[in-house]
């Protein structure tokens, strides 16, 4: 009876264990700590009408769609959950663009957009451009938005 008991608790601890150890986190594999709050936007800005749609990337790769009409968000709905090593390469090119380019704000009727956000570290960096308009400044940018709707569409 000892050595039943013995084994029951082995193998409770064994278990218990197991759960510990294969607890996955909810964030994607290359997000730092620092980087837990953040969140990437990207769409196009309809200056005539006062609207905006787009798409928002957080850092547990949740993707989600929204829309604000004169300044408002009308809607908000998730999408779903897109492939972690998608948006670690995506936020890898987004850092790495960043870098070399701090600024990008074009005029226009309708532009693209693309918005960094790290509440954590007070970051905020807001690019748009004309899509019409290949500029030195906007190239690396309007190479991301592309990668971001690429993923958006392997969701929808």
């Amino acid at each position: 009876m000892k050595k039943i008991n013995w084994f029951f608790k082995l193998g409770l601890l064994f278990i218990f264990i197991n759960l510990i150890s294969c607890k996955t986190s909810d964030y994607a594999e290359c997000t730092k700590a620092y980087q837990k709050a953040l969140v990437i936007r990207w769409g196009e800005i309809f200056n005539n009408e006062n609207k905006k749609i787009g798409y928002e990337i957080n850092s547990k790769a949740e993707l989600f769609k929204y829309e604000n009409i004169n300044n408002k968000l009308t809607s908000y709905s998730k999408i779903g959950n897109a492939n972690q090593d998608s948006y670690c390469t995506i936020l890898s090119m987004i850092t790495k663009t960043i870098l070399k380019t701090q600024i990008v704000n074009e005029i226009g009727d309708t532009l693209r957009y693309i918005e960094y956000v790290n509440s954590e570290k007070s970051s905020n960096l807001y690019m748009k451009w004309h899509p019409r308009f290949n500029t030195k400044n906007s190239r690396g940018f309007q190479e991301i938005y592309d990668s971001l709707n690429v993923l958006r569409l392997t969701l929808e």
